[in-house]
């Protein structure tokens, strides 16, 4: 695996969280509507479960997880 050394770290991160902020918001297109935790179904996929951790007027922190169920119940 190659490895980068940008000159501009911060503007790479910057990039980096612009991507993840676009691909989060065609995952969840309602997210700034979402104020404590939303669940995502999909036939014969695993229940994706959304928690928010902390708001700013800025900033979002969320929590993504799946729920997989298994003969012996939830995981």
């Amino acid at each position: 695996m190659a490895k980068v050394s940008p000159l501009n770290k911060s503007f790479c991160l910057q990039n980096v969280c612009e991507s993840n902020y676009h691909k989060l918001f065609s995952l969840i297109p309602n997210l700034r509507d979402i104020d404590e935790s939303a669940q995502g179904f999909s036939d014969g996929k695993p229940m994706l479960h959304m928690q928010i951790l902390e708001q700013s007027p800025y900033t979002k922190t969320i929590q993504l997880s799946h729920l997989f169920a298994n003969e012996a119940g939830v995981l």
